[in-house]
């Protein structure tokens, strides 16, 4: 697909990309270039190219919500910079890697899949998707709210915290997850993907953080709540670390909460695949308080 080239739709000119080169060789803008380009529906259409003259592949995402231009532009270079490190990325291959901060609890994982554009200068594409979702699956909701969320956990104001776990919740609400799945500790720390994958579940935990801080604790306890009926298991391993860490709101909430009972309240809402996260409002988005179990840390820090 054509498409105009100019300052609208390319991240750097050429002047830019090679002054980039010239004095920040690890930063991937100067490896090649890469357009923004509006879909109909209001959509972008982001993708590479000139990658594959450093050995690199060229991607793309297709659907991305206009309010996500710079996630999408985050995540683009963030995979560049993966599959630099990784050879093995391929056609109908998996990726999984801590894409967008160093230390997320988690996985970033996808699919890459061959692409059908006609004309010569988008030949060989590669299409970013979710994990084992088709080529014409679209928008990588799972990624991109991923991204989001770990994005969020970087971020120091309560606000904007609430806002990007918000509107990662409204790419993908998730669905509830089996009540036997759990954090994976077979490792160094606490893997949360598969439970991130299926429910969202670091989005829920951020945004429950968020409104806590911000003194909204009516709407914050729902939120836990909810992340409690969604992912069972996670609460049921999480509790005993959390509700031995002294005498503040985090540690007194997890002592007392009955697990199975805020499950049968709530779990019939969680089944609900078309019911909205509890308290979203519209989309887009431009000091700490205790956490609530997206990463391993210390039950006193953030009680995680």
């Amino acid at each position: 697909m054509k498409h105009p080239v100019n300052s609208r739709t390319r991240l750097k000119g050429g002047m830019s990309r090679f002054f980039t080169r010239m004095f920040n060789s690890g930063d991937p803008r100067g490896w090649g270039e890469y357009h923004v380009v509006p879909e109909s529906g209001g959509t972008l259409w982001v993708h590479a190219h000139g990658l594959d003259n450093y050995d690199l592949l060229n991607f793309e995402f297709k659907g991305v919500p206009s309010d996500l231009r710079g996630a999408a532009i985050d995540l683009m270079l963030a995979l560049v910079r993966h599959g630099k490190t990784d050879q093995h990325l391929k056609i109908d291959g998996d990726f999984a890697g801590a894409l967008s901060v160093a230390e997320p609890g988690f996985l970033q994982v996808g699919t890459l899949r061959g692409t059908n554009h006609g004309d010569a200068e988008h030949r060989g594409l590669l299409r970013v998707v979710d994990r084992g979702e088709p080529m014409g699956a679209g928008f990588p909701a799972r990624l991109f709210a991923s991204h989001l969320a770990a994005r969020a956990d970087e971020v120091s104001g309560a606000k904007m915290r609430e806002r990007m776990c918000r509107r990662a919740l409204e790419i993908f609400p998730g669905d509830p997850a089996p009540r036997g799945m759990r954090v994976d500790e077979s490792g160094a720390g606490w893997d949360m993907t598969e439970l991130q994958q299926t429910s969202n579940l670091a989005a829920r935990i951020g945004l429950a953080d968020a409104l806590l801080a911000r003194d909204k604790r009516d709407e914050g306890l729902q939120v836990l709540e909810e992340a409690i009926a969604f992912c069972p298991g996670w609460a049921h391993q999480y509790q005993p670390r959390a509700a031995d860490g002294g005498n503040d709101f985090h540690t007194r909430f997890w002592a007392d909460a009955n697990i199975d009972a805020i499950g049968a309240r709530r779990r019939p809402a969680a089944n609900n695949r078309s019911a909205r996260p509890t308290g979203l409002g519209a989309g887009g988005f431009g000091g700490r308080s205790p956490g609530f179990g997206s990463r391993q840390q210390s039950v006193n820090s953030r009680g995680q």
